[in-house]
């Protein structure tokens, strides 16, 4: 889900993407071709109010009352990240950036199973997945999944803190890392449901 600069709230759903202008009553689906239709799994939307839309068929991109696809990542797009230097598209079938004209695959070695990703301000991404916590940038990608970092490696969201530590969410809780290590956990018996 994710909500635009005019208070549109765009949503992700097995059945496509919907759309819910401020002021509306109504979800409208967003009109695509007949055969561009089928299951999303992520919307975000940039500084410039280009909603970025992953879905089974790859890229789509809502801009000025028209979606269309852009060409490059490889469906199903299942994460999308929106950095200062760009637009970042992950799936089973690799993770691909966007420089402002173009989608690059970048060849970083992360896991499949993406569930989320976090620009780190740096030109790089954290990325969550069922079997630990990637950081990818140019020198290269880290894996994480010793519980000396995280209480579980299988993750399911990502965020950034005001702090610049990441937290990072799994099925037994948070896990709070700043500067390589771990600071901090919040688990049921801290309070986390």
């Amino acid at each position: 889900i994710a909500v635009d600069k005019n208070l549109t709230v765009w949503i992700a759903t097995a059945a496509g993407i919907f759309m819910k202008k401020n002021g509306d009553t109504k979800w409208l689906a967003v009109p695509f071709h007949d055969a561009d239709k089928g299951p999303a799994y992520a919307v975000a939307v940039d500084g410039d109010n280009t909603i970025w839309m992953g879905t089974w068929k790859g890229i789509f991109v809502y801009k000025n009352n028209w979606g269309f696809q852009i060409t490059g990542p490889e469906g199903p797009v299942s994460v999308i990240c929106t950095a200062k230097e760009g637009v970042y598209a992950l799936g089973p079938k690799g993770v691909w950036f966007f420089n402002g004209s173009i989608f690059l695959q970048k060849h970083y070695s992360i896991a499949r199973s993406v569930r989320s990703a976090v620009s780190d301000d740096k030109e790089g991404i954290w990325v969550a997945s069922d079997v630990g916590l990637y950081h990818a940038n140019k020198e290269g990608t880290k894996h994480f999944s010793k519980t000396a970092i995280l209480l579980s490696a299988s993750l399911k969201g990502l965020a950034i803190g005001n702090d610049e530590s990441l937290w990072a969410a799994s099925l037994v809780g948070v896990s709070i890392i700043k500067d390589g290590s771990r600071q901090r956990v919040i688990r049921p018996q801290e309070g986390c449901p």
